[in-house]
């Protein structure tokens, strides 16, 4: 609870200075780094002393949550980084979801409480300028998200989709795998929502526009990885352009055949990679 607290008061502290995102003053940077080493502590004591399985996952749940929020507070992008990506961070809000959602499943009502907070610290992470917190944070909210096949996250004044998320990680992007992991994402949702024979509504799959922004970019950058030499990554990304086409509007389906030959071009180079053929739909 004292945590908590401190996390109400340094953002009484940022909302009276008026929205502006600038680091803390020491005082309130050193309460946040303190509270962090409460949580832990708190988490320790937690594993020894309580026997109660329900009281100890809710319990376990504000930890993770408050942690989250502690390090946003403090603002230090390599350290919030770290915790997420190596001190299991990252795993610890992806099993909060999948227990929410097991409930939600079981009850049929009610969206996460916890992805609603990890999609609203994702933002506050950009804004703080937190620029590897935030990618990090929006790569969680993706995968969650295609974990349970939804498209949008209701964050209460408006929605968040899956879309925009995707975008922005891709837009993040630093090497060639982080782009490729999310346009495997994609395509294995699009393949799956074709298999199901889903009509497109609002929120329950990609828009028009979404898929057009996929199709081009994944195209582009295409273009762009064979120039540079690594055929076997524009060949991945041209197959990916090319799976989604089928679902785009009709200004980019007339890419179709320029698409596929340069496609099939870079393929005849790569002399039969079978990896590569299996991602290409038959058009």
């Amino acid at each position: 609870m004292s945590v908590a607290t401190a996390v109400d008061y340094a953002s009484d502290c940022l909302f009276k200075s008026g929205g502006d995102i600038t680091p803390l003053n020491n005082d309130v940077q050193i309460l946040l780094s303190r509270s962090l080493h409460r949580l832990a502590m708190a988490k320790d004591e937690l594993q020894l002393n309580c026997s109660d399985e329900k009281q100890r996952c809710e319990i376990d749940k504000m930890i993770v949550l408050l942690t989250l929020r502690c390090l946003l507070g403090v603002g230090d992008d390599s350290l919030a980084y770290e915790c997420l990506n190596s001190n299991g961070l990252i795993s610890a809000l992806g099993k909060i979801y999948l227990n929410e959602m097991s409930l939600l499943t079981m009850c049929s009502e009610g969206d996460s409480q916890s992805l609603r907070n990890v999609a609203l610290m994702s933002s506050l992470a950009e804004e703080k300028k937190m620029r590897q917190t935030s990618r990090s944070l929006n790569c969680l909210c993706a995968q969650l998200l295609s974990s349970t096949l939804s498209f949008a996250v209701d964050i209460g004044d408006c929605k968040i989709f899956l879309g925009d998320i995707q975008k922005k990680t891709i837009q993040s992007s630093t090497c060639a795998k982080d782009c490729l992991d999310v346009y495997s994402e994609i395509d294995q949702l699009v393949k799956n929502h074709k298999n199901a024979g889903t009509e497109r509504k609002d929120g329950s799959f990609y828009s028009t526009m979404d898929l057009d922004w996929f199709a081009k970019d994944s195209n582009n950058r295409a273009v762009e990885y064979e120039l540079l030499g690594d055929t076997q990554t524009a060949a991945t990304l041209f197959a990916v352009a090319l799976n989604l086409l089928p679902l785009c509007g009709k200004e980019m389906q007339q890419y179709k055949h320029p698409m596929n030959a340069a496609y099939q071009q870079i393929t005849a180079k790569m002399s039969g990679d079978s990896l590569i053929w299996n991602l290409l739909e038959s058009h």
